[in-house]
């Protein structure tokens, strides 16, 4: 079982925070200038390609996985991925000046409620050790448990004329593949030796990485046209949310106990309570004017 640094896997993790965060400001300044995108949103990632500055902030978001996977490697996911989640801090500041859209009050309650949350679950987790990796089945029944919600969602959001359901959607699923995609970062981060990189196209890791990857980042694009003040906190949120439960129910990251225990479960309702109350607010989900 890996050793635990929990400062260094901390400061990875606000590192992560900042370029998970920032990025996406200009990925939606970007995009809202290309044309409506429809279904998964990859026809829009297609053409946001040619962009420099999406490809900039794309950029940026690499970096942001690798210092992630760093911090995955040294410290539980219950520790990493929420303090990763206060991205959306990062990106609701950076927006909001932006595109000069202030959120209404249940917007910013929600984002206040889930950053607490997140930040609690750090502190409720700061003596959890990683589990160990997953296996190659569990890997896969993930991709595909991925897969199905996302087309669910996108079905729900092409069925919707109005913009704030159909951002709702889009959002959610694009943070479920986020928080796959998550998981398959955390293996890599756990299993990854340089002595043996002739072996990491031969376990599944790598390819959840990629597809879960894909579909978010096309996901996330198609989210930030609807309305990027409550795209991405909902995305933030809940690619938090998915790897901690995970983590605890399946992949054997040990739960803190006695009082912690009730401060983890404080910190999850925290978490869900935000992304409702984002969820709910209209005044963000309108599509920019950029």
């Amino acid at each position: 079982m890996t050793t635990p640094n929990y400062t260094a896997g901390l400061i990875a993790a606000v590192a992560a925070a900042v370029l998970y965060g920032g990025a996406p400001v200009l990925q939606a300044r970007v995009a809202g200038t290309a044309a409506p995108a429809h279904g998964v949103g990859l026809g829009l990632v297609w053409s946001l390609l040619r962009r420099p500055v999406w490809l900039l902030a794309f950029v940026g978001e690499v970096g942001g996985f690798l210092v992630e996977a760093y911090a995955f490697s040294v410290a539980p996911t219950a520790l990493v991925a929420p303090i990763a989640s206060c991205d959306m801090l990062v990106f609701v500041a950076g927006a909001s000046l932006m595109f000069r859209r202030v959120p209404s009050r249940v917007g910013v309650a929600g984002a206040v409620a889930a950053t607490a949350g997140a930040v609690t679950l750090a502190v409720a987790a700061q003596h959890a050790r990683p589990g160990d990796p997953a296996s190659g089945a569990v890997l896969i029944w993930l991709l595909v448990g991925s897969v199905v919600v996302t087309a669910a969602l996108v079905a729900v959001a092409g069925g919707v004329q109005r913009a704030a359901p159909g951002a709702v959607a889009v959002s959610l699923a694009a943070g479920v593949t986020y928080g796959v995609a998550t998981l398959a970062t955390r293996q890599l981060g756990l299993t990854f030796r340089l002595d043996s990189i002739d072996r990491l196209f031969t376990t599944p890791a790598v390819y959840v990485l990629i597809v879960c990857s894909v579909l978010a980042i096309a996901l996330l694009q198609r989210g930030l046209q609807l309305g990027p003040l409550i795209a991405f906190p909902i995305v933030s949120g809940v690619s938090a949310f998915v790897p901690v439960v995970v983590g605890f129910t399946v992949l054997g990251d040990q739960a803190p106990g006695g009082g912690l225990r009730v401060l983890l479960v404080v910190a999850l309702a925290l978490i869900a309570c935000g992304l409702v109350l984002m969820s709910r607010d209209r005044h963000a989900a309108l599509p920019t004017d950029a």
